[in-house]
């Protein structure tokens, strides 16, 4: 995820075309939006898998 938040970030800083810029915004929202969604405590505990 991590990875990918920052290739949104190199591809919005290299792109020309506004409409393109936004749509890659709109998605590296998303992605910041999952990654603090998976950072937080409660979603660990819930998706931990104990063996």
């Amino acid at each position: 995820m991590k990875k990918e938040q920052e290739e949104l970030k190199q591809n919005i800083s290299s792109e020309t075309d506004e409409t393109k810029i936004k749509q890659l915004e709109s998605w590296l929202k998303q992605v910041k939006s999952e990654l603090r969604q998976k950072g937080n405590a409660a979603y660990r505990r819930q998706y931990m898998v104990v063996s």
